[in-house]
This record gives structure tokens, sequence and C-alpha cells, in this order.
């Protein structure tokens, strides 16, 4: 089953910062590369949001907070 993928960094203001993933993916497990070299240290979210291209099954979005430390 092919679902539509995000993966999307946000500032603590809530600004869309990066986007790492935005394409179709089959289920299993997956890998991104993450570039933080333009960000300084802090608090950051990430969010990972799945919405299955048939319709059948529900959508997915989960957002976590991250610590960055240099």
């Amino acid at each position: 089953m092919l679902s539509k993928v995000s993966l999307n960094i946000y500032s603590v203001l809530g600004q869309q910062l990066m986007i790492l993933v935005d394409e179709r993916q089959g289920a299993g497990h997956k890998n991104a590369t993450f570039d933080s070299s333009t960000l300084s240290s802090g608090v950051y979210f990430y969010r990972l949001y799945a919405q299955p291209l048939d319709g059948k099954a529900g959508t997915y979005s989960d957002i976590k907070k991250m610590l960055l430390v240099r």
C-alpha cells in the first residue's frame, strides 16, 4: 500500500524549517538524512504525516520534540 509521507522540522514558534521527506512511499522501515548544520542548539519539533493513497485507511500524524545539542 502506498502512502503520501512527509517529515518536516519546525521551530518552537511553529515555523517550518526543513522538509526531509515529501513523497509516496510503501510500508516498511525508512531512513531520512537530517543536516542540522544551519540550525543552532535548541528545541525543535518534527512531524511525521502519512496518508494512504487508496483512501481505505485513516491518516497518521505525530509530532515529537527534539533537542539539538552542539
